[in-house]
């Protein structure tokens, strides 16, 4: 086999990087412009008509809930007595102290993507793993009112609302 000369070599390999580059363009071209089309607008098709159904939780009972500490919330779908919270869909229940719990849709404002609890003992996430995040997109929610603290989102998370009597944790559907 012949030994190229480093020149023939150089020129191959800025040949087959121009051509990844073409060809990456041009097959992105019409992903990218797809995803930024959707990020144009700020779509919710999260349910915000209460259902008047009431659940209830004993946090100091719940497996997962009683071991949250501040800032940090789980993801979890709520059904008792054969009725569903927030139509089947899951919630995050944010600790916010030790007398405080607060109840939010997990579903983001932007385009209804699953979003992420928070998470403060996660230091590997973006945000050091404070806010309630959107993988897909980038939004981040305040955990302590759901307010939009940065992304695409323009709408805060559907908050549900809550009363917290030790140990049990009502929320209003």
């Amino acid at each position: 086999m012949k030994k190229l000369p480093i020149l023939e070599n150089e020129c191959r390999r800025q040949f087959c990087k121009e051509a990844l580059m073409v060809s990456g363009l041009l097959l992105g071209g019409s992903t990218l412009s797809t995803l930024v089309s959707g990020c144009e607008t700020d779509v919710s098709k999260v349910s915000t008509e209460p259902t008047g159904e009431i659940f209830t939780i004993d946090v100091q009972n719940d497996a997962e809930i009683s071991k949250l500490v501040d800032g940090q919330g789980v993801k979890r779908t709520l059904t008792q007595n054969g009725k569903s919270l927030n139509n089947g869909t899951p919630v995050i229940i944010v600790r916010v102290n030790e007398n405080q719990y607060k109840v939010y849709t997990s579903l983001c404002t932007h385009e209804s993507n699953p979003i992420l609890p928070p998470n403060p003992l996660d230091e590997s996430r973006p945000d050091g793993g404070v806010n309630i995040w959107c993988t897909y997109h980038g939004s981040f929610f305040d955990p302590a009112n759901g307010s939009r603290v940065e992304g695409p989102a323009q709408n805060p998370l559907r908050e549900f609302t809550t009363q917290f009597v030790k140990p049990i944790l009502t929320i209003n559907g």
